[in-house]
């Protein structure tokens, strides 16, 4: 029997590996009504024909992009066939799939782990009982002969189970349209299911696709009170040593966590993709203790690419500098006060010394926002509020690999940049003047120089520092160990030499007419105010000129074409984040698959 069970989760497992076509999520889900609305984690993944040959023709792309020999060829059905063959004494094709439906859904049920078996359900879709019962009784044929099982009728179910003092808990359950495997009790309709859930329904509705190939529900509120409860269970005196007020704010503020959603799907490319949706919940405990819940609200601009150079392979992108920094310093202030008022309540037998004790006399979080402003002060002359009302656009960071002098002895140099959009035509420069006025003051060697369309702070060489002493003397000099700090009528940035220089000067190939960009942008969610973006095949010209360097006999080089196979596997990669204005959030995470292999 446990045999059958590890088989019929393999089988599930792969299936659910990779999308194929996609099904209504109300279609998909359907098998939520076998399960109570205790259930906290809930997933679905199709099953019907065609999902098979449709994952063997994704694996089929990846081993046509993947030098010969990386992905044996072999078909996931065959596979199937194996596992089962060994494990149920049948093949997949010919002994599981004429009779199983096209779903299969698991759940935990609830919480409570004090009964013999966990409380778990697998639930299987069957178009042919007849046909199930048949599978079953050939995979249960020598342990009904010897009696290490037995099979019942009971309530309109066929029941096979294990007996004998070593038995397991699971059994298993077959009814006209589904198969079940339980952790010990026998299913029946759950009186509240939990399709008929509010919160159920509401929170699969808030992922962006209509039609997915595997969905899953995490009941995030009744997870997070559990752990609450066996922290509290498993660390007694915590209630003596931090008070009762300490296990009610933290109850208060893990109110506002909400559901959680999971779909995943296939879009045209292919490109893989997961949507997480997650719900807010009550979030009334943090803002009444001071908490600032606002979001930056404006979407990402595609036209500030213009300003990242194309060859960048890893870029994120953002929009309300103003808005986060505001949120950030207000929300460290609420924290300290949250922590101060925790520790006004704590008994000396808490503290492990008198500095600890100083936590009660101060709010902490306050005095780093303090510090952050004042540090901020101190190095331009300026207040935040004189530079954050024009940080109000887009920003982004994005790094890129230079390779260094063979002379050197050190391979490459990360290149960086991060990089403000600026309202204020005027505000850049002027936060450029003050800074070096600050710098010069506090007799911090600099130069000035144009670079593109602006002007840059010159640091000379800082990055060689991060290499061996050896190394660094020999970078000494080297332009591309600078640190620059720029500024234009439409930007303020910060990074090294090379991508500084890429960003001001804005000419050539940017990312805004990347078609890897362009790709990814398809892909996003719209309005989304976060975007990282990956473009692997823009490590490949660094890669070729390290393989260049190398002797054919040389063991690196191996695994430098491995890396190069890997970096060419993929045409776009990206992260998009929309959060709407109750604070939900909704993420897409997605990888397209190239359409052909590197030369």
């Amino acid at each position: 029997m446990r045999k059958f069970i590890v088989a019929c989760l393999l089988a599930v497992l792969a299936l659910g590996a990779v999308p194929a076509l996609a099904t209504p999520v109300a279609d998909l889900t359907a098998l939520a009504e076998q399960f109570p609305d205790t259930t906290v984690i809930f997933a679905v993944v199709r099953t019907d024909d065609g999902y098979i040959e449709t994952l063997d023709g994704v694996i089929g792309r990846a081993r046509d992009l993947l030098p010969s020999g990386t992905i044996p060829p072999v078909r996931l059905s065959t596979l199937l066939d194996q596992a089962f063959m060994e494990m149920a004494n049948a093949d997949f094709r010919e002994g599981v799939r004429p009779w199983l439906g096209d779903t299969a859904a698991f759940g935990l049920t609830s919480l409570d782990m004090t009964t013999a078996a966990p409380p778990i359900m697998l639930a299987l879709a069957v178009k042919d009982r007849a046909g199930a019962e048949a599978f079953l009784d050939s995979a249960y044929a020598r342990a009904l002969e010897n009696d290490w099982a037995e099979k019942v009728d009971e309530n309109g179910l066929t029941i096979y189970r294990e007996t004998g003092d070593y038995a397991s808990e699971m059994l298993i359950a077959l009814s006209d349209s589904i198969l079940f495997i339980t952790g010990g009790t026998i299913p029946a309709a759950p009186e509240s299911p939990l399709s008929g859930s509010d919160t159920f329904q509401s929170t699969l509705a808030a992922l962006p696709q209509s039609d997915y190939n595997i969905v899953a529900y995490m009941n995030t509120p009744a997870l997070m009170d559990f752990a609450l409860a066996m922290s509290a269970r498993f660390n007694r005196n915590i209630p003596e040593a931090f008070g009762e007020s300490m296990s009610e704010s933290l109850a208060g503020f893990m109110d506002a966590a909400g559901p959680v959603a999971v779909g995943l799907t296939i879009l045209a490319g292919p490109s893989l993709v997961m949507d997480v949706a997650q719900m807010m919940g009550d979030t009334t405990a943090l803002t009444e203790a001071g908490f600032d819940l606002t979001m930056p609200a404006t979407p990402v601009d595609p036209a500030f690419a213009a300003f990242i150079p194309a060859d960048a392979p890893l870029v994120m992108q953002g929009t309300e500098v103003n808005t986060a920094v505001t949120t950030g310093l207000q929300n460290l202030r609420a924290f300290g006060a949250f922590i101060q008022e925790q520790a006004r309540q704590m008994p000396d037998s808490a503290f492990t010394d008198e500095a600890d004790k100083m936590l009660r006399e101060f709010n902490a979080g306050a005095v780093m926002a303090s510090f952050f402003s004042l540090s901020f002060t101190g190095a331009t002359g300026l207040t935040l509020d004189d530079v954050l009302p024009w940080m109000d656009g887009d920003f982004a960071a994005y790094l890129r690999v230079q390779s260094l002098p063979e002379e050197t002895g050190e391979d490459a140099a990360p290149d960086f940049a991060a990089l403000v959009e600026s309202s204020d035509p005027a505000g850049p420069l002027a936060l450029l003047d003050a800074l070096e006025t600050s710098l010069q003051n506090y007799g911090v060697s600099i130069s000035r120089e144009t670079v593109g369309s602006g002007e840059a702070l010159v640091l000379q060489s800082p990055m060689r520092h991060m290499f061996r002493p050896r190394v660094a003397e020999r970078l000494a000099g080297f332009a591309d160990m600078d640190i620059l700090i720029g500024a234009s009528d439409q930007l303020f940035i910060a990074g090294s030499r090379a991508a500084v220089t890429a960003s001001l000067a804005a000419g050539g190939d940017m990312l805004a007419d990347s078609p890897a960009y362009q790709e990814a942008l398809e892909i996003a969610l719209d309005g989304a105010q976060q975007l990282w973006f990956l473009n692997t095949r823009a490590f490949v010209p660094f890669i070729d000129e390290q393989l260049g360097r190398l002797d054919a006999s040389t063991f690196r080089i191996n695994n430098m074409r491995e890396m190069r196979a890997l970096a060419g596997l993929l045409s776009s990669g990206s992260i998009s984040v929309v959060v709407a204005e109750d604070g939900a959030m909704v993420a897409r995470f997605a990888l397209t698959l190239a359409q052909e292999p590197l030369d």
